[in-house]
C-alpha cells in the first residue's frame, strides 16, 4: 500500500510541494554525476538515491527549473539548486520528497517510516528519560507506534535544521511531546542550531498516519526566528 501524496502535502500546510513513488528506479534513471556517486553502492542504496532523484526532478521540474545533477555534500546533505530548499527520506520500498521556495521557507525537514519500525530495545538510545517513561505509561499496543513517531519526529527536525546549522543534533538533544488530538509535534531542542534556532526553542511539526505509514514534517517560515 502507498502513501497518498496529500498525506504529505498536509504536512507543510500547502507550502511545500511533494511526490511520493516506490522505488521503481536504478541507475539508468540517474544523471552521470549522480551515477558516479552510487554505482558501487549496494543495489537498495541505488534504488533509494535514484528514487530521491526522481521525484525531486518532476518537482523542480513544475517550477521551472532544468534537469541538473541533484548531488549531496560530505555530509550527505542535498545540494538543492539556489532558492530551494527540500527533503528526500525512503522506508521499506517507498520514497517521499518534499520542496518549497526558500522565499516562503527557511528550511523543511520530513522523515517517512513504517509505524511499527521502533522495538524497545532501542528506546534508550533515541529516547530521553521522559520520553521513555511517556511510552512505558501507554497500553503495549500502542507504545511501537509512539516509539516510532518519536524517533521520526526526531529525524525530521535534524533534517530541517542541519543542513543550514550544520549541528549535528543526537537524538538526546532533541525531547518530542505529541499532541495526538492535532496530530502535531513539538520538538524541545536542547542545544543551539544557529542560524535557525536558539537553545530552548520549541518547533512545531505535523505527522500523518496511513498504516503502514507515519510521516512526519518540520518547517521554518523565512521570515521565522525560533526561541
Amino acid at each position: 500500500m502507498t502513501l497518498p501524496e496529500s498525506a504529505v502535502a498536509g504536512l507543510f500546510g500547502g507550502d511545500a510541494e511533494v511526490a511520493v513513488s516506490p522505488l521503481d528506479f536504478g541507475l539508468g534513471d540517474l544523471l552521470p554525476e549522480e551515477r558516479e556517486r552510487v554505482e558501487r553502492a549496494a543495489p537498495k542504496r541505488q534504488r533509494e538515491f535514484a528514487a530521491g532523484r526522481v521525484c525531486a526532478r518532476r518537482l523542480l521540474r513544475a517550477r521551472g527549473i532544468a534537469d541538473a545533477p541533484l548531488l549531496a555534500d560530505d555530509e550527505r546533505a542535498t545540494l538543492w539548486p539556489e532558492g530551494v530548499v527540500g527533503s528526500i527520506s525512503h522506508s521499506s520500498g517507498l520514497c517521499a520528497v518534499a520542496i518549497a521556495s526558500a522565499r516562503e521557507l527557511a528550511a523543511l525537514g520530513l522523515d517517512l517510516e513504517r509505524d511499527d519500525a521502533v522495538r524497545p530495545a532501542i528506546w534508550p538510545r533515541i529516547c530521553r528519560p521522559d520520553e521513555v517513561a511517556r511510552l512505558r505509561a501507554e497500553p503495549e499496543s500502542r507504545r511501537g507506534r509512539l516509539a516510532t513517531l518519536i524517533f521520526s519526529a526526531k529525524e525530521t527536525t535534524y533534517k530541517c535544521l542541519f543542513p543550514r546549522s550544520r549541528v549535528p543534533l543526537g537524538f538526546k538533544q532533541v525531547e518530542i511531546e505529541i499532541d495526538p488530538s492535532e496530530q502535531r509535534f513539538r520538538a524541545l531542542l536542547l542545544c543551539a542550531t544557529p542560524p535557525l534556532a536558539e537553545q530552548g526553542a520549541v518547533l512545531e511539526g505535523r505527522y500523518a498516519g496511513h498504516p503502514p505509514w507515519l510521516v512526519t514534517g518540520l518547517a521554518l517560515r523565512a521570515d521565522q526566528r525560533s526561541s
